[in-house]
C-alpha cells in the first residue's frame, strides 16, 4: 500500500481494532472530491471492461458472457438495461473499500442476492458466470433524465456488504453508499440516456466518468 493513500483516512495504524476496521476505514472528505459530470465512479479501483451491453442481455467481462438476468436476478430491472453500457470496477485489498452514490437521484430498487464468496481476482475471473455466482447487492438509483444499476459484488472473505441507504432515498453523487470488509467488484450499468462509459484504467471514489 502506498504510504500516502494511507494517509488520506486520517487515522493511525494502532486506532484500528482489527483487520475488517483497516479495511474498511473512512477517508477524508477532501481526499475524493465530487466531480462535476452526471455520473461519477462509485469506487477505487482498476477498469477491468468498460464497453456497451451486447446483444440486448449480455455483458462481456474478460471475455466471458454474462446474462443481465442471471446477474441482476430480475426481469425487469435487466429488460431496461438492455441496450445501455457498462463498467466493471475491481478493487483490490489496497484499495479503499467503501463505495459512494454515483449520480444524484432516488433509490428506486435494493435487493441482496445470496451466493458464493469466491475470489474476483484474476484466478478467480476465470470462473465461468463468476459475479451471477457471488453474494452480491443490486441498487438502483433513478432521476428525471436517466438511471443507474449497480452490481455490488462480495468476494472470498467479504460477505459483509454493508448498505447505508435505503428504498426510497434521495440521494447526490458522493454520498457514502456503502462498504465492503476486503475486496469486491462492482459493475456499473447505465442505461439508454447516457453514451458509452469511457474512463481511466485507475480510477477513484467522486472522479467524472
Amino acid at each position: 500500500m502506498n504510504p500516502k493513500d494511507f494517509q488520506e483516512s486520517g487515522y493511525e495504524l494502532y486506532e484500528f481494532c482489527n483487520i475488517s476496521e483497516f479495511f474498511s476505514r473512512p477517508v477524508k472528505t477532501s481526499a475524493r472530491p465530487v466531480g462535476n459530470k452526471d455520473i461519477v465512479s462509485p469506487c477505487d479501483g482498476k477498469i477491468l471492461e468498460q464497453e456497451k451491453v451486447i446483444d440486448g442481455t449480455i455483458i462481456r467481462v474478460k471475455g466471458t458472457s454474462y446474462n443481465l438476468q442471471g446477474l441482476l436476478q430480475d426481469v425487469s430491472l435487466s429488460t431496461k438495461y438492455k441496450n445501455g453500457s457498462y463498467v466493471n470496477i475491481y478493487l483490490s485489498p489496497k484499495d479503499y473499500h467503501r463505495f459512494h452514490v454515483p449520480c444524484d437521484g432516488e433509490i428506486t430498487y435494493i435487493q441482496r442476492i445470496p451466493g458464493c464468496c469466491l475470489p474476483v481476482n484474476r484466478l478467480g475471473r476465470k470462473v465461468k458466470n463468476l459475479y451471477a455466482l457471488n453474494e452480491r447487492v443490486i441498487v438502483q438509483i433513478s432521476n428525471a433524465k436517466f438511471s443507474v444499476c449497480l452490481a455490488i459484488v462480495g468476494a472470498a472473505a467479504v460477505r459483509g456488504i454493508k448498505i447505508f441507504k435505503i428504498l426510497g432515498d434521495t440521494v447526490h453523487k458522493g454520498d457514502m453508499l456503502g462498504m465492503f470488509e476486503l475486496g469486491s467488484s462492482i459493475v456499473l450499468l447505465t442505461d439508454v440516456n447516457i453514451g458509452n462509459i469511457k474512463i481511466e484504467t485507475e480510477i477513484k471514489a467522486c472522479l467524472n466518468i
